[in-house]
C-alpha cells in the first residue's frame, strides 16, 4: 500500500475515533500538542508551524515560505503540464528543505487543522484554502472558505499575538509595560525591589516564556506547576518575581479560553503562591513575634485586616476598589512591606492565626468602634 493510501486509511480511522472535522478552538501550539494523535505527519506539521510562527505577521514572507517548501505537488503538476501531461520522462528534483510532492497536499491539510482557529495565521490559512502558489492553479482546498483581509488585518494579527501572550521575547521593558496588567504589577513591586530595567526585562521575558510553555505542554495543573517550579536563574529574587508575574498572568488571562481553563489557571496561581508564600510566612511570623514582644504593636497581618474592616465600614472594599490600591493605602499608614500586606489581605479560617487575629481586632476595637467589632464577630460567625 503506498503512502497516500495509508494516509487516507489513517484519516478514515481518525474520523471514526474523534471526528477531526470538529476542530477544538485553541491556538496553534496547543492544538498541535493536545491533538497530536490526529496528525499523521505530526513532525512535518510541527516543523512548518514553528517556522511560520515568526513570519505569520508578514504576508509576503508567508507566501514565499509556502512556495519554497509546501507546494512541490503544484510544481510537479506545472512541469507535467508543460510536457503535455506526460511525466514518464520527467526528472523532478525537490528544492532544499521542500516536502515531497506526494506528501505536500495532505500536509497542507494537516497544517490547516492546526491553525484553523488561530486568527494570527490568517495569511497561511488563506494560502492553503485557495491553493495560492507560483506554479499551478488547481490546488484549491474544498470545504473551507477564505477569510476576508482588511486594511487593519496586520494590526489585528499583532493584537491576537499580544492577547495570546506570545509577543516575547522583547528588547526593552517599556514594551511589556504598555500592557495594563503588566504595568499594574510592575508599579506595585518596583518601588520595593529597586531593580533596574534589565532585571525586570529578564523577569518578564522568562515569565512569558514559561506561561507559554506550560499552556502547550501540560494537561493538568500539577504538570504546569512542575514546569513553573523548574525556574532557576541562580537569582532567588528573580525566580520569585518571575513566578509572581506568572501568577498575575494566570489570574488575569481570559483570551480565547473556556471558563474551565480560566478556573484551572486561577487554581494554578493559588498552588504556586502556596508554594512560595509558605516559607515567607514562616519568616515573617518570626519577625512579627519579635515585633510583638519588643514593641507591643500589631503584626502586619493584624494591621492589614484591621484596616480592611475600617475601610469596609466606610463603604470601601475589594468589591469597588482595586486590591492593589487598598494595599498601597495600608502601606502608607503602616510602613509595612507592600507584598506582605497583599499576602495577608485574604482571611483563611482554616488558619488558627487568622482566627486569633480577628478575635484580637474585635476586642481591641470594641471600646471605640463597637459597630466594627460587631461586624468582625458576625463575619467570623458566618464562616463557622
Amino acid at each position: 500500500m503506498n503512502e497516500i493510501n495509508i494516509y487516507k486509511l489513517f484519516l478514515f480511522n481518525q474520523s471514526l475515533a474523534c471526528n477531526i472535522i470538529n476542530y477544538t478552538v485553541m491556538r496553534s501550539k496547543e492544538c498541535l500538542e493536545n491533538e497530536k494523535p490526529s496528525f499523521y505527519y505530526y513532525d512535518l506539521v510541527k516543523k512548518a508551524v514553528c517556522e511560520l510562527y515568526p513570519i505569520r505577521t508578514d504576508k509576503s514572507e508567508t507566501v514565499k515560505y509556502f512556495n519554497l517548501y509546501l507546494f512541490a505537488d503544484a510544481r510537479f503538476n506545472a512541469m507535467k503540464e508543460n510536457n503535455n501531461g506526460d511525466n514518464s520522462n520527467l526528472t523532478f528534483e525537490l528544492m532544499d528543505g521542500e516536502v515531497d510532492d506526494v506528501k505536500a497536499y495532505p500536509l497542507r491539510t494537516e497544517i490547516l487543522h492546526a491553525i484553523i482557529n488561530d486568527e494570527s495565521f490568517i495569511y497561511a490559512y488563506n494560502i492553503i484554502v485557495r491553493g495560492d502558489n507560483l506554479y499551478s492553479p488547481n490546488h484549491v482546498l474544498k470545504g473551507n472558505k477564505p477569510k476576508t483581509l482588511y486594511a487593519d488585518t496586520p494590526s489585528k494579527i499583532n493584537e491576537v499575538i499580544r492577547n495570546y501572550k506570545e509577543d516575547y521575547p522583547k528588547k526593552n521593558l517599556f514594551e511589556y509595560l504598555t500592557d495594563a496588567d503588566n504595568n499594574e504589577f510592575y508599579e506595585n513591586r518596583a518601588r520595593d525591589l529597586k531593580k533596574n530595567d534589565n532585571w525586570w526585562l529578564e523577569a518578564f521575558n522568562l515569565a512569558y516564556e514559561v506561561f507559554d510553555r506550560f499552556r502547550v505542554y501540560s494537561r493538568t495543573t500539577s504538570e504546569a506547576l512542575k514546569i513553573i517550579e523548574e525556574i532557576n536563574t541562580d537569582d532567588e529574587m528573580l525566580d520569585r518575581v518571575t513566578k509572581e508575574i506568572i501568577c498575575y498572568m494566570c489570574e488575569n488571562y481570559s483570551f480565547d479560553i473556556t471558563k474551565e481553563k480560566q478556573i484551572m489557571l486561577r487554581m494554578l496561581s493559588e498552588m504556586v503562591k502556596n508554594n512560595y508564600e509558605e516559607q515567607e510566612f514562616q519568616v515573617d511570623v518570626v519577625f512579627e513575634d519579635d515585633e510583638d514582644e519588643n514593641l507591643k504593636s500589631l503584626t502586619c497581618s493584624q494591621q492589614t485586616k484591621g484596616f480592611l474592616f475600617l475601610f469596609d465600614a466606610l463603604g470601601v472594599n475589594e468589591g469597588n476598589t482595586k486590591k492593589s490600591e487598598l494595599a498601597k493605602l495600608i502601606q502608607l499608614f503602616t510602613g509595612k512591606n507592600l507584598r506582605n500586606i497583599q499576602n495577608r489581605m485574604k482571611i483563611d479560617f482554616n488558619k488558627p492565626k487568622d482566627v486569633s487575629d480577628l478575635k484580637l481586632l474585635s476586642d481591641s476595637l470594641r471600646g471605640v468602634f463597637p459597630d466594627i467589632s460587631n461586624r468582625i464577630d458576625n463575619y467570623c460567625n458566618s464562616a463557622e
